[in-house]
C-alpha cells in the first residue's frame, strides 16, 4: 500500500529535529501551502507533512485515529532510514490541527515512548465514547458525523465498542515521560475546549504533569482561532503560537524517553512502545488488526515478562511482544500472560 508524505527542510543542515505537521479530520496535506511549509523548514527542523489514509493519492482507508495512526510511525521510520545524514533520529515531535491534533492525543496512547513532544492545536480526545463530551455528541456537525460513520462503522450507539476505543484520552497517561503541548480558544464550537479539560484531568489524576495548556480568550491579542497557520488569514495568529512549542524543539529541550519497567497501560486497540507492543484482535503478529475497535487495560513487568491483561469491551484476542518472546490468547475476563 502507498503512502504519501510531503517534506521540507533547509539545506545543508544536520542534526535535524523530526517534525510531522498533521492536518485536520477531513483535509489533506493541501492545506499547507508551500509558505507554511518554507517557514517551518527555516526554523532549522525536519518537517513531515503525512498524507492520512485514503486521501489524495494515499492508500488504504480512513478509520478514524485507528490504524492510521501506525503510518505516521511508518513514515517516521521512513525518514529515519532515507535521511538519516540529515536528521537527529533522537528528536521525534509532532503537531497536528483539529484531527490532527486528535492524532496527537491518539499517538500519546499509541506510541507512548515515540514522540519527545506532541503538540495539539484543538484536538478531539473522544470521538464519540462519551455521551456528554464526545465530538460526535458536541461539536461535529452533520458532515463529520457522517464520515465518523462512515469510517468508524456506524453511530456511538450501535458500535459503542469502536467509539470507546477511539476515546484516546482514555489512554492519554500511557504518554508519562515527553511533554504535551495543548492550544485552543474557549470560544471553539468545532472542537469544544472540554476537549483539553478531560485530558488535564487524566494527566492530573494519574500524577503527571508533564503538560501545557496555552487558552485564549476574547481578552488576548493573538487568539488560537480553529483553522491552520496562514498568512493574512483570519487564522494567521496561529504563526504566532510556533515559537510555543519549535524554540524547545530546536532546542532539544526534551530527551528521547522509554517508558518504564513496569506498570499499567490503556490499550486502544493497540500500543507499541520501546520495550513491547500489544495488539487487541488477532493471535499471531501476521493477524492483528482486527481489534483496533477494542480496549482494555494492561498492567505489565518486562523484568517477570508478565502482563495482566482486562478487556474492557468483551472477549477479545491478544497477542504480545517483547523483544524476541511472545504471548496470544484469546480471553474474556482479567487474564494473566506471560511472554516467553
Amino acid at each position: 500500500m502507498a503512502l504519501k508524505a510531503n517534506i521540507a527542510y533547509k539545506s545543508g543542515k544536520t542534526g535535524l529535529p523530526i517534525l510531522v505537521i498533521m492536518h485536520g479530520f477531513s483535509d489533506t496535506t493541501t492545506v499547507f501551502a508551500a509558505t507554511i511549509k518554507a517557514r517551518f523548514a527555516y526554523n532549522n527542523v525536519f518537517t513531515l507533512f503525512v498524507e492520512m489514509r485514503g486521501r489524495n493519492g494515499s492508500g488504504g482507508s480512513q478509520d478514524c485515529s485507528a490504524r492510521e495512526i501506525h503510518d505516521i510511525y511508518d513514515a517516521v521510520e521512513y525518514v529515519k532510514t532515507n535521511y538519516a545524514s540529515i536528521i537527529d533520529s533522537n528528536q521525534v515531535h509532532l503537531v497536528g490541527y483539529s484531527g490532527g491534533g486528535g492524532n496527537a492525543f491518539a499517538c500519546a496512547a499509541k506510541f507512548p515512548d515515540y514522540f519527545n513532544t506532541l503538540t495539539s492545536f484543538f484536538g478531539m480526545s473522544d470521538y464519540g465514547h462519551d455521551a456528554v463530551d464526545g465530538w460526535y455528541q458536541n461539536g461535529a456537525d452533520a458532515g463529520h458525523k457522517t464520515l465518523m460513520e462512515t469510517w468508524i462503522g456506524d453511530n456511538p450507539t450501535n458500535v459503542p465498542d469502536a467509539y470507546h476505543a477511539r476515546a484516546h484520552v482514555l489512554g492519554i497517561a500511557n504518554y508519562s515521560g515527553g511533554h504535551i503541548n495543548m492550544l485552543q480558544d474557549d470560544d471553539d464550537a468545532v472542537i469544544p475546549y472540554v476537549n483539553i479539560t478531560n485530558v488535564k484531568d487524566i494527566l492530573d489524576g494519574a500524577g503527571l504533569s508533564n503538560y501545557t495548556i496555552n487558552r485564549t480568550t476574547a481578552a488576548n491579542a493573538y487568539r488560537w482561532i480553529h483553522g491552520y497557520p496562514t498568512s493574512g488569514s483570519a487564522t494567521a495568529s496561529l504563526i504566532v503560537a510556533e515559537n510555543i512549542f519549535i524554540n524547545p524543539i530546536v532546542a532539544k529541550t526534551y530527551p528521547a524517553w522509554t517508558i518504564p519497567a513496569t506498570g499499567t497501560v490503556t490499550v486502544c486497540g493497540y500500543v507499541i512502545t520501546k520495550r513491547f507492543s500489544i495488539w487487541l484482535g488477532g493471535l499471531t503478529e501476521a493477524a492483528v488488526g482486527a481489534g483496533l475497535d477494542e480496549i482494555a487495560t494492561v498492567s505489565y513487568n518486562t523484568t517477570t515478562d508478565q502482563y495482566t491483561v482486562t478487556p474492557l469491551t468483551g472477549n477479545m484476542d491478544v497477542y504480545i511482544k517483547q523483544g524476541t518472546k511472545t504471548a496470544n490468547q484469546s480471553i474474556t475476563e482479567e487474564t494473566l500472560l506471560t511472554v516467553t
